[in-house]
């Protein structure tokens, strides 16, 4: 995001309103990093997780893919919000993630999906 938001809104409007602000790959780029975000977290809801991602990508040609839809209903962790913010763990995600949309973009030939 090329604007920092430094005003008192909670984190997911600040997203939402940076991420509009750059257009439909802006939007999109976000929806991934939250996804990736959110595969950690065992607590939320898989409805609360979809809803988020969603907002993000409110008003793109975008679909969920199958293994995106069942990502939501899972987590690897329950832990306090101090550890959710950990760079390592969170670069480790976002590894797995790269490597597993490789894997199936190699295996599926279909619309593009998230």
């Amino acid at each position: 995001m090329t604007t920092p938001d430094n005003g008192s809104r909670g984190f997911q409007d600040k997203l939402l309103g940076q991420a509009r602000a750059e257009g439909p790959e802006g939007q999109r780029l976000a929806a991934e990093a939250l996804y990736v975000w959110q595969i950690k977290d065992s607590r939320s809801l898989a409805a609360t997780k979809r809803g988020q991602v969603r907002k993000l990508l409110d008003g793109l040609p975008v679909s969920f893919g199958r293994e995106v839809e069942e990502g939501f209903g899972y987590g690897m962790a329950a832990y306090g919000p101090g550890r959710l913010r950990s760079l390592p763990d969170y670069l480790f995600v976002l590894r797995l993630a790269v490597r597993l949309q490789r894997r199936s973009t190699r295996s599926a030939c279909g619309p593009r999906s998230l």
